[in-house]
């Protein structure tokens, strides 16, 4: 019983360590209606973040370099901003690809970063395979850039 290992996990990314919030969005809180004037928090956060919540899960580092770092995570329903894989590029002056993908909404992208500029892009549609009878279901076949780069197609 006591002999299970547990999967190691890694800690949640706190988007809001790269772009802070302003504390009166923090104090009218996530619904909002606490302070006239001041969006809440959910409208703050889709906007600023592009996120419903700004943390990204299970951060995992596929490749690095000495001036280079290609990190892939998970966050709720899309991907964060590209301000804010700008910003992390930028404050640790580095070279970033951020791989995205979404099988729910059906779309994907690779962002290029170099101190923090947006140097190239790809984005596409998810490609999938026709199953050929009841039993099985449908594969991400593409697009090939994708195929193979982030650890999962979210949804």
């Amino acid at each position: 019983l006591c002999d299970n290992v547990l999967p190691e996990k890694t800690m949640p990314f706190d988007l809001l360590t790269v772009l802070p919030t302003r504390l009166d969005i923090e104090v009218n809180g996530f619904n909002g209606g606490v302070l006239n004037g001041v969006p809440s928090a959910y409208h703050w956060y889709t906007e600023r973040y592009g996120v419903k919540w700004p943390c990204g899960y299970d951060l995992n580092i596929s490749s690095q370099g000495e001036n280079f770092i290609q990190v892939d995570f998970d966050t709720p329903w899309c991907q964060p901003e590209s301000d804010v894989v700008a910003e992390l590029s930028r404050l640790f002056g580095c070279t970033l690809e951020h791989w995205y993908a979404e099988q729910g909404c059906d779309f994907c992208g690779w962002q290029l970063y170099e101190r923090g500029e947006l140097v190239d892009v790809l984005w596409g549609e998810l490609e999938w395979s026709s199953p050929t009878d009841d039993d099985e279901l449908p594969e991400v076949t593409g697009p090939a850039w994708i195929v193979d780069n982030v650890a999962h197609y979210g949804g």
